[in-house]
């Protein structure tokens, strides 16, 4: 019988290195940390939250200028938008706590598969991928609709979607040079009016 010996990066990991450690923890740490960073990218990229809610900005818009607003609007204020989608997110995902950890405990399942290297058996039947994927797919669904995921998702996406799009309808845009160089030539060679 072989003893193992602690070493000190046992102990305390190295943090500087890039590479996670193996198993499911290192994961979900690496899969966690990839996301932090981009949600960090977008935050750092957003607008000023007075110039995002300046009420004298609002109007109600004609049907020749719902669209042009919206796609000034949603390519101009999109961080702002996926941070009020980030905050809408964790409102549901803390007043539905029986979703949040039966969800939690679904990827967590699915990280552990995905990091194992030996096969996997129930009883004395190994299981293949296919079989494995496809019991984890129907727990999954399972869970889903167990815990209410349709109605927590359709509200998500229902007030995601109304606040985002009315937002984007009402506020006049900036004047960009090159926006409205661009959208005063496709309005000429569709015919519509700006």
């Amino acid at each position: 019988m072989q003893k193992y010996m602690l070493t000190e990066n046992d102990v305390m990991p190295d943090l500087d290195n890039s590479r996670a450690p193996p198993g499911i923890l290192g994961s979900v740490r690496q899969a966690a940390t990839s996301l932090w960073e981009c949600v960090l990218e977008r935050l750092r990229s957003v607008r000023p939250w007075s110039e995002f809610m300046d009420c004298s900005r609002l109007s109600l818009p004609t049907k020749a200028e719902v669209f042009g607003r919206v796609t000034r609007n949603l390519s101009a204020f999109r961080s702002n938008y996926i941070a009020l989608l980030l905050v809408v997110s964790l409102y549901y995902l803390v007043t539905h706590l029986v979703f949040t950890v039966c969800m939690g405990a679904c990827v967590l399942a699915w990280q552990w598969y995905r990091s194992r290297t030996e096969p996997c058996f129930m009883g004395n039947t190994e299981i293949g991928p296919v079989q494995a994927y496809a019991i984890l797919t129907l727990v999954t669904l399972i869970v889903f609709y167990m815990t209410s995921g349709r109605d927590v998702m359709f509200w998500f996406v229902l007030i995601g979607s109304v606040v985002v799009l009315a937002h984007a309808s009402l506020r006049v845009p900036d004047e960009d040079p090159d926006t409205s160089a661009v959208s005063s030539t496709m309005a000429t060679y569709f015919r519509m009016p700006i």
